[in-house]
C-alpha cells in the first residue's frame, strides 16, 4: 500500500505540473485569467479524491474490512472445485495482510471419517485455494462433524449413516458462506 500511495503522490505531482503548464499556455494564448483558478480548483478536487481513496484503503486494511471481490473469487473457486465430502462451509472470514490472505472457515465433513481423512480434506481445500491465489493464503479451518440435519444437503452418495434423503445441493454464495452457523436441509 505504501508503494501505491507513493505512486499516486507522484502522479498527482505530475498532474500539478502538467496543469500548471496548460494553464500558463492557455492564459498566454487567450488572455483569460479565469482559466488559472478553474484549473487549480479541478486539480484540488483531484487531489482530494485521491487522498480520500488512499485514506479509505488504509483504514480498510487497519479495520480488517472484507474485500467482497476477493471473497466472491474464493467462492467461485470453492463451487467449481467442490468435493462431495465438503458437506458445508460456513463462518468464512477473509482478511488481507499485505499481499497475503488469511482465511478462517468451518468445514463440515462426514462425522464417521477418521482424523487422517479429515486432515486430507482440509489440505485438499487449502491446495485448491492456494493454486488459484499463488500460495499467498494462510488457513485456519475448523472441521465440524455433520449432523442428521445436514443429510438433506449432503451429496455423499454412499453415506452409510444417512438419516434423511438428499434434497438439494446448497449453492455456496456470500450470504450462505459468511453465516456463522451450519446449514441445514
Amino acid at each position: 500500500q505504501t508503494l501505491v500511495a507513493d505512486g499516486k503522490h507522484l502522479l498527482s505531482d505530475t498532474w500539478s505540473s502538467v496543469i500548471l503548464l496548460i494553464g500558463l499556455v492557455a492564459i498566454r494564448l487567450t488572455g483569460y485569467a479565469w482559466i488559472d483558478p478553474t484549473l487549480a480548483l479541478l486539480l484540488g478536487l483531484y487531489i482530494l479524491v485521491v487522498g480520500y481513496r488512499l485514506l479509505r484503503d488504509a483504514l480498510a486494511g487497519l479495520m480488517d474490512e472484507a474485500d467482497f471481490y476477493q471473497i466472491k473469487d474464493i467462492i467461485h473457486v470453492l463451487n467449481s472445485q467442490r468435493r462431495d465430502q465438503w458437506i458445508d462451509i460456513h463462518n468464512l472470514r477473509v482478511v488481507k495482510y499485505g499481499s497475503q490472505l488469511h482465511i478462517d472457515a468451518h468445514l463440515t465433513l462426514p462425522w464417521y471419517q477418521d482424523l487422517r481423512k479429515s486432515h486430507d480434506a482440509v489440505k485438499e481445500l487449502e491446495g485448491i485455494i492456494n493454486e488459484r491465489f499463488r500460495n499467498r493464503v494462510e488457513f485456519f479451518i475448523h472441521t465440524d462433524p455433520c449432523l442428521p440435519a445436514s443429510c438433506p444437503i449432503c451429496t455423499v452418495s454412499d453415506c452409510p449413516v444417512r438419516q434423511e434423503p438428499f434434497r438439494e445441493r446448497l449453492d455456496w454464495n456470500l450470504r450462505i458462506l459468511l453465516k456463522n452457523e451450519p446449514h441445514r436441509g
